[in-house]
């Protein structure tokens, strides 16, 4: 009898401490969420350029050891191509965006036409959904918040860009940190992914755009860019890419067979590198779900809005790696 009270007594207080480390665990993932809301505009660029010194290392240890020059020689050399390469697209992207400008009107004009039939045609099938401020307000809205997201978009960019100059220029002192802080493997996860993503993302969107430049459209550079950023966001990055071809086709007053038929390539590319090409490379080096993967996104785009949606996957790799090596489910949980 009092053997078995001191073995309820023992399970009571084990129950109690799991109880309480689960509310620390709680309180603190609320905090630390806050604060990186709060730093986001900070955290995020240092993020991307810590991917970005991830990618260029090999490339660099591997210059090294072919040749006997210094390795800051080779990475300067690496930095200079790549800031060339920048300046000659944003050069070109800053363009694009003039002759956008330019015909503006011209093209706003031509998809209110396009759109103003099918809205018509729905509200001769179903007469109780007014289509008369489904036009003027969506159209307002996406313009605005697309010249927002490209402003900012390019300051992330380029403070990733001058964080990734210290993170490649100093890399010893960062070895040491990442070595005190989480497990090796981590660097090999966000490396794999970071590479595989952003070749096939960037072999999708090239694809696209020699698709849309061989149809005449003036937007192929700007559908393929975007096609390229939205592959990054998993599961749902190509429906949106694909979705985004619907208005540029509508422009020419196409019918909708037509347009369908300009969509099955684009769709068949997608699935082709999305659910065949891209799960073959990446295989199950990852350890996530599709379930944890889906509810990383969310978490991650609350916190951190549109970037959360691209970053999500590495951002959960990292707090996946930070459990594991802390061992922090056998304190919660035993």
């Amino acid at each position: 009898m009092y053997a078995y009270r001191i073995n309820v007594e023992v399970a009571s207080s084990k129950s109690t401490l799991n109880s309480i480390n689960l509310c620390l665990f709680l309180a603190s993932s609320v905090i630390i969420g806050i604060g990186l809301y709060q730093t986001k505009m900070v955290f995020i660029p240092l993020f991307i350029a810590y991917i970005f010194y991830l990618l260029v290392t090999p490339l660099i240890e591997f210059l090294g050891r072919r040749f006997s020059f210094p390795k800051k020689i080779y990475a300067t050399i690496i930095l200079m191509f790549l800031g060339v390469f920048f300046f000659l697209f944003f050069k070109y992207f800053w363009e694009s965006i003039n002759i956008l400008i330019n015909e503006f009107d011209t093209y706003i004009t031509q998809f209110r036409t396009f759109a103003e039939n099918y809205l018509a045609r729905l509200k001769q099938r179903i007469p109780m959904i007014n289509t008369e401020n489904m036009m003027s307000g969506p159209i307002a809205s996406i313009i605005q918040y697309s010249t927002t997201g490209i402003k900012d978009f390019i300051q992330i960019l380029t403070l990733s860009f001058i964080c990734s100059l210290f993170f490649i220029f100093d890399p010893l002192s960062l070895r040491k940190m990442g070595k005190n802080f989480t497990l090796i493997k981590l660097e090999k996860k966000l490396r794999h992914y970071a590479l595989i993503k952003s070749v096939t993302s960037l072999v999708t969107g090239l694809i696209i755009y020699f698709y849309l430049l061989f149809l005449g459209y003036e937007f192929a550079f700007f559908l393929g860019f975007g096609t390229f950023l939205l592959n990054f966001i998993p599961s749902f990055g190509s429906i949106i890419a694909t979705l985004l071809l619907i208005p540029v086709f509508g422009i020419e007053e196409r019918t909708g067979s037509d347009i369908l038929a300009l969509l099955i390539f684009p769709g068949l590319v997608q699935f082709i590198i999305g659910n065949i090409i891209e799960p073959k490379f990446m295989g199950e080096a990852l350890h996530l779900s599709p379930v944890i993967i889906i509810l990383s996104l969310i978490f991650w785009s609350i916190i951190f809005g549109v970037y959360g949606l691209f970053l999500g996957v590495p951002f959960s790799l990292v707090i996946d790696a930070a459990i594991r090596s802390s061992n922090l489910k056998k304190k919660l949980w035993n």
